[in-house]
């Protein structure tokens, strides 16, 4: 410390034979340096005190200071509000013991009765081999103090949220070793304290491994590029490992760790995305099982959003609607494309389209007596079905199905032609039995029965 140098060659100035050069050496000091000095005789009473003690303690000249008992005139309280005695005052131990001492948690006063935190250094002076006083050097640490309560505030809350959070983090020097973690880190690793990983080389205690089973060169590690290139980066296809040698997917995010601009190391947050990965699969394979029937159905299959644009077509859509495929649909209002126009030729307004009835009232329709057309301008009859589509309560689209009826209403009128010509063959048939029914009973009547013979 300066006050250190300053004591100690103040010490030798008192035994030098100059001692007009030492004084005016020792002013000089006393009047530049930015701590507060004094010095006091062996009552307690001010022998000196330069520039910044007057400043820092509210006194206008060195007159009102020189002379008076210092510690009764700004040291007297304790911070908690006690009373000091003079006698307990740690800066009087430099003249019991004949030591130094070192404080900072005690308060000084001002000459307005104000205070403020200070931190103070207490010598013996001694002359001639007597002990005659001491040098008290103090400084104002009040914004230091602050700062300090400041930053352990931080730090607690840091502290706080690292334990609360879910979310495993860990921080690592510029040499990939650990040097923080919280409690869910270690519970996700395995470890069971904090020692067991800080000062550990993390990528090779956890993430060591390739997801295909190749080792993982430690320069090619996607965490360290928040290193090598000052920034931070999202990861979520790799694996971790924990102490036991089991490991899981993971997402990181690695972010590198700046002090007076000059990167010091990297903070990696990461979590076990096991449950997700393999809610990923289960979608994957529940997509796919539906891709799989709409390519294998037969009938067309189109999905619309609100605006009534195609948001996906199975392969028979495209076939039976004379696209070359399904992407040519993706994107296209249907009922401009497909369905604009009725079966007696009238436009269609969109509408009144009963497609839309899945929209407007939230529940399916059924229609088979409308057309639909093609990509080439021709039409066919169309059998059709409208279902609604929510997602989280929410109506989001609907799903059509159409068929071509062409040849089931060619068979549905070859049908009813034939039922036709059987009942006008059975009738035919009956008229026909009818009339020889009639023809034999005539033949069978005896010639004397008839009208005529009657007669004669």
């Amino acid at each position: 410390m300066p006050n250190d140098k300053l004591l100690s060659r103040h010490y030798v100035w008192f035994g030098e034979s100059d001692v007009s050069t030492g004084e005016d050496l020792f002013k000089l000091l006393l009047d530049s340096t930015g701590d507060g000095i004094y010095g006091t005789d062996m009552a307690g009473n001010c022998t000196f005190a330069n520039p910044v003690c007057l400043s820092l303690l509210g006194f206008a000249s060195e007159d009102e200071f020189l002379g008076k008992h210092v510690h009764t005139l700004v040291h007297h309280t304790r911070p908690n509000g006690d009373p000091y005695p003079v006698e307990e005052c740690r800066i009087y131990q430099a003249f019991h013991n004949g030591e130094g001492v070192h404080v900072e948690d005690e308060r000084m006063f001002r000459a307005d009765g104000s205070s403020f935190q200070a931190a103070y250094y207490s010598y013996p002076v001694v002359q001639d081999g007597e002990l005659v006083g001491c040098v008290v050097s103090f400084n104002d640490i009040t914004e230091r103090v602050a700062t300090q309560d400041a930053l352990r505030n931080r730090e607690e809350e840091v502290s706080a949220i690292l334990r609360s959070t879910g979310e495993a983090i860990y921080g690592t020097d510029m040499a990939g070793n650990a040097t923080f973690a919280n409690p869910a880190c270690l519970e996700l690793l395995g470890f069971t304290s904090e020692d067991q990983l800080i000062g550990k080389h993390v990528h090779t205690l956890a993430h060591h491994t390739r997801p295909n089973g190749e080792p993982y060169p430690v320069q090619e590690c996607q965490i360290y590029q928040a290193f090598n290139h000052g920034w931070g980066i999202h990861v979520d296809d790799e694996i971790m490992f924990r102490t036991n040698g089991t490991w899981f997917p993971t997402e990181y995010q690695p972010h590198p760790l700046f002090r007076d601009g000059e990167v010091v190391g990297c903070v990696v947050a990461f979590t076990d995305i096991t449950d997700r990965v393999a809610a990923q699969e289960e979608i994957k394979k529940a997509h796919e099982q539906v891709r799989s029937l709409l390519n294998s159905t037969g009938e067309g299959i189109y999905g619309i959003d609100l605006d009534g644009n195609a948001t996906f077509a199975n392969p028979a859509c495209a076939e039976i609607l004379g696209f070359d495929s399904y992407a040519d649909l993706l994107g296209q209002q249907m009922h401009n494309l497909v369905h604009h126009t009725r079966a007696n030729g009238e436009p269609y307004p969109v509408l009144e389209c009963r497609m839309y009835m899945a929209f407007r009232e939230g529940e399916g329709t059924h229609v088979d007596d409308e057309i639909m057309f093609r990509a080439d301008g021709s039409s066919f009859p169309a059998e059709y079905w409208s279902y609604p589509v929510f997602r989280e309560g929410e109506l989001v689209g609907c799903v059509v199905t159409f068929v071509d009826i062409t040849a089931r209403l060619k068979v549905e009128e070859e049908l009813r032609q034939t039922e036709k010509m059987a009942a006008l063959g059975k009738l035919s048939a009956g008229l026909a039995h009818e009339r020889r029914r009639s023809r034999e009973a005539r033949a069978a009547s005896p010639p004397w029965s008839t009208p005529r013979n009657r007669s004669r």
